[in-house]
C-alpha cells in the first residue's frame, strides 16, 4: 500500500460499484429535495425528506470521493513508473 493513503484505492470493479452507487444517491437525493420545494408535505414527513436528500447528497459525494482516490493512485503510480524509466 502507497504510503499516502491511509487505505488502498478500490480496485477497477469497485471503483465501477462506487460510480453506478454515486449516480444513484445524486438521483435519489435530488429527488428528495424536489418533493421539498412547494410541497405541503407534514412537519415530519418534510423533515424526513430533508434528511434523506442530504444524506444521499453527503453519500454521492462519498463515492465520488472514494472513485478519484483511485484516479490519483493509478497517476502516482504511473507517473512513478515513468519517472524511473528517465535517464
Amino acid at each position: 500500500m502507497d504510503a499516502r493513503f491511509l487505505v488502498t484505492p478500490p480496485t477497477p470493479e469497485e471503483a465501477a460499484a462506487l460510480q453506478v452507487a454515486a449516480r444513484y444517491f445524486l438521483r435519489a437525493g435530488t429527488e428528495a429535495a424536489t418533493k421539498l420545494l412547494g410541497c405541503d408535505l407534514p412537519d415530519v414527513r418534510a423533515e424526513l425528506c430533508a434528511s434523506l436528500s442530504d444524506s444521499y447528497l453527503h453519500g454521492a459525494a462519498l463515492c465520488d470521493g472514494v472513485t478519484h482516490s483511485l484516479d490519483e493512485a493509478l497517476h502516482a503510480m504511473q507517473l512513478n513508473r515513468w519517472t524511473r524509466t528517465l535517464p
